[in-house]
């Protein structure tokens, strides 16, 4: 019985033994478990971290990316509304030179009230020219700027002016983003209206205003401003020539003023000059009124030009109606009609019918014709011009010119 006793006590003292050791093992192998289940989360953690800061470092990176590449965006302050900044003057770099020029000749027959007169010449839509033009960034906000231009004829490879190598233009200036500052040898900016309130351009023998309505194309010693254009739409410009006399009086000096308004469909324009002559006593005075407005395939031009010389030699009125219609994109065709007033007393009026067509077989050539006719009233004396040459003259007083034009531009 004792034996049997101790045998007992020795089985349940083993499964004892057993029960606590199958325990610990399994306490042992729980902690492993969350070891590795805590080495797991702390790596991942680890991770996120690392991948937040890479996502970090390239919003950096593409934020510097776009400051270097494009121009920062205005602040919308009520400060700023109040006061806006200037412009930046040229958002990227200028060329340094660019070359450009045209090639214009033209053969014209016409009758001059002597007979049919044919002529081959130069410039009869655009001037023949060889430019250079450029610029360069000074800084952020202020570029420098030239135009160098020389005028040539085509038809016998002589220079336009002879005493001038650029004859055309030749100035210099810097641009801000309060307009720029020029001074040199430059267009006048009649000159330069003229042309966009005449279907013809104020060019070829086909166009009234630049047959009956006198002006002076360009003035050296010139200082000049341009705006900038204002609300989208505005254009302001101031031109002085310094008459450069040696006793300090005007002679030979002049002034410029124009404003323009630019802005979908609509031009609008105006423009005054006044003109000392060599003595500085008489001075001459031209005022330009335009407007235009493009109806898509067809645009209207006007324009009303007066002129008044304070010896009494000329005061004049002219007008100008014309329309341009784009037949197809290449294929254009002007008609226009022009009258000039004499005040004078002399009678001396004048009236034009022109009609102009414009073949273009690339955008850098162009082939046009003209069919032109002036009545003469009087001793009026008004010709057929070029766009930079003067027309044959008529036979005489009276006459009434009529000719034919077939020409060819190519610009570069």
């Amino acid at each position: 019985m004792a034996n049997k006793t101790a045998i007992l006590l020795a089985v349940a003292a083993g499964l004892v033994a057993g029960g606590d050791a199958a325990a610990q093992a399994g306490v042992a192998g729980g902690t492993a478990q969350e070891q590795r289940l805590a080495q797991m989360q702390a790596r991942m953690e680890q991770m996120e971290r690392s991948l937040e800061t890479l996502q970090q470092e390239r919003e950096q990176m593409r934020a510097e990316l776009q400051r270097l590449t494009q121009a920062p965006a205005p602040q919308d302050t009520a400060a700023s509304a109040a006061t806006p900044a200037p412009a930046v003057a040229a958002a990227t770099e200028p060329p340094l030179v660019e070359i450009y020029g045209i090639l214009d000749i033209f053969l014209s027959a016409g009758d001059y009230g002597d007979g049919i007169v044919t002529r081959l010449d130069s410039s009869g839509a655009r001037a023949s020219r060889l430019g250079f033009k450029g610029g360069k960034a000074l800084s952020d906000a202020l570029t420098l700027e030239y135009v160098l231009e020389a005028g040539f004829n085509l038809d016998n490879g002589s220079m336009a002016d002879p005493g001038r190598i650029f004859n055309r233009q030749s100035w210099v200036g810097l641009k801000t983003g309060y307009g720029s500052l020029r001074v040199g040898r430059m267009n006048t900016m009649q000159f330069i209206m003229l042309g966009k309130y005449d279907a013809m351009d104020a060019t070829t023998q086909a166009s009234a205003l630049l047959n009956l309505a006198p002006f002076v194309p360009r003035y050296g010693n010139v200082v000049a401003y341009v705006s900038p254009k204002l609300a989208d739409a505005v254009t302001l410009q101031a031109q002085y020539g310094l008459g450069e006399a040696s006793d300090g009086s005007a002679k030979n000096a002049n002034w410029h003023v124009s404003g323009e308004y630019e802005k979908g469909p609509v031009g609008l324009g105006a423009t005054h000059e006044e003109i000392k002559d060599a003595t500085g006593t008489v001075t001459t005075r031209y005022t330009l009124l335009g407007g235009s407005y493009d109806f898509g395939r067809f645009k209207l031009f006007g324009g009303y030009h007066t002129a008044d010389v304070s010896d009494g030699s000329r005061d004049a009125d002219t007008f100008s109606v014309s329309g341009l219609y784009r037949m197809t994109p290449t294929d254009w065709i002007s008609l226009g009609y022009g009258a000039v007033k004499d005040h004078t007393g002399n009678g001396n009026d004048a009236s034009q019918i022109g009609l102009l067509y414009q073949k273009f077989i690339k955008k850098s050539t162009v082939v046009y014709a003209g069919l032109s006719r002036i009545d003469n009233r009087n001793d009026a004396s008004f010709t057929l011009n070029g766009s930079a040459v003067a027309g044959e003259p008529v036979a005489y007083p009276g006459a009434d010119p009529q000719a034919v034009q077939l020409g060819l531009r190519y610009s570069f």
